[in-house]
């Protein structure tokens, strides 16, 4: 179930967002929107994704493509996730002489209900080619034990957060890990060869994405199907 939405709010966006009725967060330290007093234009800090907690932190090794030596790799997964594009897309065109505020209490009305709706219909999917704003728990677990996870650059120019090298920096890019066959986190690689991971961590808290893929074919109904023989 949700009743926020987070934004992207940057510092020298917190005045303006507020007059389009972004709201502050004390305890993850970040600004939302529940839908009340919202105004056209706060989907502008909108992600295209927001994630719901718990959010799972997958962990395998991997060769390096250049100097060839067994790097950790990560990924996130997560069996709840509400699509924000269509509600952007609404606000923006300001749909159908619905209010803002009508318009997000809707959209997470709809989604609430389709949740109750799925009931042991759960399955978990996979998020890569990430941009986004952690929350203090996962920024942490990042900064403390995969430093390795940070922003690159791939060879196809794209930027975004993905994994890299501990040794040589080198970029392992997520088109690679995630869509190819072979890949570490490709599904039908893991349950046929059964990758090796170090640990599942379920993160309690919420977090909200900005991401140009989610990995809907990479889906299993079962998260213990990443686990070490």
């Amino acid at each position: 179930m949700i009743s926020k939405i987070y934004l992207n709010v940057s510092y020298d966006e917190k005045d303006e967002a507020k007059q389009y009725g972004a709201k502050w967060d004390k305890e993850t330290k970040l600004w939302y929107t529940d839908g009340y007093n919202a105004k056209f234009g706060i989907e502008k800090w909108m992600p295209t994704l927001n994630i719901i907690a718990p959010l799972y932190l997958l962990l395998d090794t991997k060769e390096c493509f250049k100097c060839k030596k067994i790097t950790d790799i990560i990924a996130f997964s997560s069996n709840q996730c509400f699509e924000l594009s269509s509600i952007i897309k609404e606000l923006d065109e300001e749909y159908n002489d619905m209010s803002a505020e009508e318009i997000i209490l809707m959209e997470i009305r709809e989604y609430n209900e389709g949740i109750q709706q799925m009931g042991d219909n759960e399955y978990y999917v996979l998020y890569s080619n990430l941009n986004f704003n952690m929350n203090n728990t996962i920024n942490n677990i990042i900064k403390e034990k995969f430093t390795h996870y940070k922003l690159g650059k791939s060879k196809q120019s794209a930027i975004y957060i993905a994994n890299h090298c501990e040794y040589c920096s080198m970029i392992q890019g997520d088109h690679f890990i995630f869509g190819e066959s072979s890949g570490n986190f490709d599904l039908e690689h893991t349950l046929k060869y059964k990758i090796i991971e170090k640990g599942i961590i379920p993160i309690d808290a919420d977090i909200h994405y900005s991401t140009s893929f989610v990995d809907y074919n990479n889906q299993w109904e079962d998260i213990s199907a990443f686990t070490r023989d």
